[in-house]
């Protein structure tokens, strides 16, 4: 399945590409501290990516079948008691880059360097 030495993986949705490495650094020093846990960033008071799963859900990640399920179907379910939130001042984690509309608006906002959200 997966390498047998890694602790953790950091599962980054290429739709979010503005999260600060900032972000990155705190989810790895957090999963550092405590490695059981799932880490999951959270800017005002929302719940955002990437998350970093501990090694003990490699399994379940992988034995998920992808037509009925995904990631959500564990972190609402089996993993839920693992997971763990990290406060961040980062609106990247909440950023979704899915229609021509949103990337529209990232690259208007990347021209005029806007933040995110105002």
């Amino acid at each position: 399945r997966l390498e047998p030495a890694l602790a953790g993986l950091l599962v980054h949705p290429v739709e979010r590409p503005r999260v600060q490495v900032a972000t990155i650094s705190g989810l790895i020093a957090a999963f550092t501290a405590e490695p059981e846990g799932l880490w999951q960033p959270v800017h005002a008071g929302h719940s955002g990516h990437p998350m970093l799963w501990p090694r003990a859900l490699f399994d379940a990640l992988l034995d998920l079948d992808p037509a009925l399920h995904s990631a959500r179907t564990l972190v609402r379910g089996a993993a839920a008691s693992r997971r763990r939130k990290l406060e961040v001042v980062d609106p990247g984690v909440l950023e979704n880059i899915d229609t021509p509309a949103e990337l529209a608006g990232l690259r208007s906002r990347a021209l005029t360097r806007e933040a995110p959200y105002d």
